[in-house]
This record gives C-alpha cells, sequence and structure tokens, in this order.
C-alpha cells in the first residue's frame, strides 16, 4: 500500500479547542474516505515565509 503524507496549516485566530476540532476533522474526513492515519503529528505555531491573507504565523499538522 502506498504512503502519504500531509501538511496543513490553521490560522492562529482560532482558539487550542478550535485547532483540536478542525484537526479531528480532517482525520475523520480522511478515515471516511479509506484512509489509515499512521501518525498524526501538531508541528506548532510556526512563522510563514509570507503573508496568507494578511496572516504571518500558524499553527501546522502533519499526517502520515
Amino acid at each position: 500500500m502506498k504512503q502519504y503524507e500531509l501538511f496543513y496549516i490553521v490560522a492562529t485566530v482560532y482558539t487550542d479547542v478550535e485547532i483540536a476540532a478542525i484537526q479531528a476533522e480532517i482525520v475523520k474526513l480522511l478515515e471516511s474516505l479509506g484512509a489509515t492515519i499512521l501518525r498524526h503529528e501538531n508541528l506548532g505555531k510556526i512563522r510563514l515565509a509570507y503573508p496568507i491573507k494578511k496572516e504571518t504565523q500558524a499553527v501546522m499538522g502533519s499526517l502520515t
């Protein structure tokens, strides 16, 4: 079976509880499509190389 890695970013305007809910929703969506999540990491707050919609920081996550 092929293994894929997904990185995602979430704006820092959300609280920690909301970010956890967003991460759970991403996992739920992928599992409903038949994916098996081997590893889920929260990489924490990062500084973006360039602004996205005027945001310069984001919370980054990784799924394998």
